[in-house]
């Protein structure tokens, strides 16, 4: 309610004060106003992927499609006041009825663009008292929250919602501003505004897209992903007889009580004329979960885009059903339930759509949750196979066993010899220590190898930082540690507790993972600036595909003229989950000529690293045989 009423204002201000300035000025007005609007909508998604995703990947939408409307706008106004400065007279009534028919579009287009932009912001399902979907029952009925519970709030709500029986009535805001004007731009991107990117085929229906990323009713949920973080196998349709229904049936439990248990039963529903179900097999890397490693998403937050009839418009499709997570099963979901999975590491998911049954019929792309959008490709295609549906992951893996078709099937290739060179960047300069223990293989000039083993490159006696835990010459852990090192990279001589080295938990290996001759140093601004920062993105991968989270970086760089070595080690307690903390001091641009960077893993013995995820690219390891010590 409060939603429509301030757009409703907002809308009659405009209209009205458009109407006092004229036709012709509002005839100025609306047009700019159009093309400032086409310009926001062509050109908002490649200003996000391309600046805002790192650095806002929630609000980043909402700030692009602003910023370009609303400047855009001002400027071309600005400049047209400059060029025409004169006014065409029209009899009174003309004046001020045409400017005002006239402003009520150009008001009906920037509230409608405000109202686009507010409902891209990560708020809930509902803002300012207004829902773009009423949750009603099977008769019509609203379904909310009981008022006089008040251990009930909406989200718990919602998580227990027996979907089956939920139906979705759409809602709009008063005088409907933003449904104008996502059509009105709609139009105008497969006609006279038409560009690379049209609003149409991207988003069929755009209301209900924002909508969508919004309605997970988990506050953990994360309302993005990573671009990198889903990957599609294939697709076919599904044979006849393999939809699943989920059933709870009562069992004998102890005593007098009753248990209930989950059932498998054939969904015996014939598929609509017209319509057939298709299965995609999708992965989600580790980077797609949540904070606390667990998948959460609804049936909506999966968008299936295709093109029922060729040269026809898109059309979006969302789940139907999934892979049960304790048999080989396709089951049925109902539109908007929730799905939680919890892997703990990347994940397979056979996803089911109901589309048109036609021959025409042509996926373009599939998105997870805003960002994640992978296209089609012919050779993905699998209906000559039609594999049989996921088993659960306990069947598919054997401990102890290497599994097929996974990196390191094949013996890794012999690494290169060891490099002797200390050149740096700086005539005289002398290149930071490596760690003395442990090596395995140089990943360029010999101050930057990765090794196993706990030792750090030095001890420390002179040091600060924050939450700094230390026994026995060992760090436990230290959220922030950092110290100062003289012109031959060693640590100026204090009083404090020595620092030798890391602590390990038993059956665990500390791989110090150096990150400089990985990729060029263009792809190392990326890992500090942006893969510390969202650390769900970047982990180490093992032969038989296991994930390994970062538990600490250390550095060692030129910072105004001295050398500073800073650390960053998580404790126990925040190992394998926790994000890792930005470095305090070092920053990317001190990260040039003479600097080291390494990142620490805690893996089993006889762990072979193969490869290391970066959010944007995997990074193979092969060549260097990093094999953990027994």
């Amino acid at each position: 309610m409060w939603l429509s009423l301030f757009t409703v204002v907002l809308i009659l201000t405009i209209t009205f004060f458009q109407g006092l300035q004229g036709l012709f000025s509002a005839l100025i007005t609306c047009v700019l106003t159009v093309l400032a609007a086409g310009l926001a909508f062509g050109f908002y998604e490649d200003l996000y992927f391309a600046q805002l995703i790192q650095y806002q990947p929630d609000h980043g939408r909402a700030i692009a499609l602003m910023a370009i409307f609303f400047l855009s706008l001002l400027i071309l106004r600005v400049l047209f006041d400059i060029l025409i400065q004169g006014n065409m007279q029209f009899p009174l009534y003309v004046d001020r009825i045409g400017g005002g028919v006239l402003g009520f579009m150009t008001a009906m287009l920037m509230v409608g663009m405000l109202a686009i932009g507010l409902q891209m912001l990560p708020f809930g399902p509902s803002f300012l008292s207004f829902t773009r979907y009423a949750l009603v029952d099977e008769n019509g009925q609203a379904l909310a929250p009981d008022p006089e519970d008040k251990n009930s709030s909406v989200q718990s709500f919602r998580a227990n919602l027996d979907w089956s029986h939920v139906r979705h009535r759409r809602r709009n805001i008063w005088l409907n501003p933003d449904g104008f004007t996502a059509a009105f731009m709609s139009h105008l991107s497969d006609n006279a505004l038409q560009g690379q990117n049209r609003l149409s085929r991207t988003y069929p229906d755009l209301l209900r897209s924002m909508y969508n990323a919004r309605s997970s009713p988990y506050r953990a949920s994360r309302h993005t992903v990573n671009p990198n973080a889903m990957r599609v196998t294939g697709y076919w349709d599904m044979p006849p007889k393999s939809f699943y229904i989920r059933q709870q049936v009562e069992v004998e439990g102890t005593g007098r009580r009753m248990n209930k248990a989950l059932k498998l039963v054939l969904d015996e529903e014939p598929v609509e004329p017209g319509l057939k179900m298709i299965v995609v097999r999708a992965g989600l890397d580790i980077g797609a979960a949540d904070s606390d490693r667990v998948h959460r998403f609804t049936t909506e937050q999966f968008r299936l885009v295709a093109m029922s009839r060729r040269d026809g418009p898109t059309e979006e499709y969302f789940l139907a059903g999934i892979n049960f997570e304790q048999a080989p099963r396709w089951i049925r979901l109902y539109r908007g339930e929730c799905v939680n999975r919890n892997p703990q590491g990347s994940m397979k998911l056979d996803l089911v759509f109901e589309v048109p049954d036609r021959p025409e019929f042509k996926p373009l792309f599939l998105e997870y949750k805003q960002n994640a959008r992978v296209a089609f490709r012919a050779s993905m295609n699998k209906n000559e196979e039609k594999p049989p549906p996921l088993a659960p992951e306990s069947q598919t893996k054997t401990p102890g066993r290497r599994q097929p078709g996974r990196p390191g099937d094949r013996p890794p290739p012999a690494p290169p010899p060891g490099s002797n060179d200390n050149n740096t960047n700086r005539p005289g300069a002398q290149a930071p220590p490596t760690p003395s223990q442990g090596r395995i293989s140089s990943l360029g000039p010999a101050r930057k190898e990765s090794t196993f083993g706990d030792r750090l490159p030095f001890t420390l006696t002179d040091y600060g930082g924050s939450e700094i835990a230390v026994s026995d010459g060992t760090l436990r852990g230290a959220r922030h540690l950092y110290a100062e090192l003289d012109g031959d990279w060693t640590p100026l001589t204090g009083d404090r507790k020595p620092i030798q080295a890391l602590e390990v938990p038993d059956g665990s290996r500390l791989l110090q993972l150096s990150v400089e001759k990985l990729q060029p140093q263009s792809w190392l601004g990326q890992i500090y600036g942006g893969i510390i920062g969202t650390v769900r993105d970047f982990y180490l991968i093992d032969e038989s595909g296991k994930e390994y989270m970062p538990v600490g970086s250390y550095a060692m760089a030129v910072v105004s003229g001295k050398a500073m070595f800073e650390l960053i080690y998580l404790d126990e307690s925040a190992r394998g989950f926790a994000r890792l903390p930005k470095f305090k001091r070092i920053r990317p641009e001190h990260m040039k000529g003479n600097y080291a960077l390494y990142f620490l893993f805690h893996v089993p013995p006889g762990t072979r690293a193969v490869k290391v995820h970066t959010g944007r690219k995997d990074v193979d390891l092969r060549e260097f045989d990093l094999v953990a010590p027994q």
